[in-house]
């Protein structure tokens, strides 16, 4: 029998390290735009789970230049809504 002098402490809870959860697009134009970037998440986290190889910059490149072109179209459908920028920046000024 064991007995406790305080009540034991239940573990924490287990909190997913994920990515945070998308809403959906409030513009319907946006969301081939969504889809695609979920699909471009999804090929890098594949890349990433993949330990029997290293990530070359040959796979990520190309994947990189897709989201530069999601994140342009977007800005041009976003034109005059200036709460919906993705944070103001456009994609010419990343580099």
């Amino acid at each position: 029998m064991v007995l406790y002098l305080f009540e034991p402490i239940p573990p924490p809870p287990t909190i997913m390290a994920d990515s945070p959860r998308v809403s959906a697009p409030l513009d319907p134009k946006e969301l081939p735009s969504l889809n695609k970037l979920l699909s471009i998440r999804d090929k890098l986290e594949l890349l990433k789970q993949d330990k029997t190889k290293y990530v070359k910059s040959q796979d990520v490149v190309p994947l990189y230049n897709d989201i530069i072109e999601q994140v342009e179209l977007l800005n041009s459908l976003r034109v005059g809504k200036r709460n919906e920028q993705n944070r103001g920046m456009k994609a010419a000024n990343v580099w």
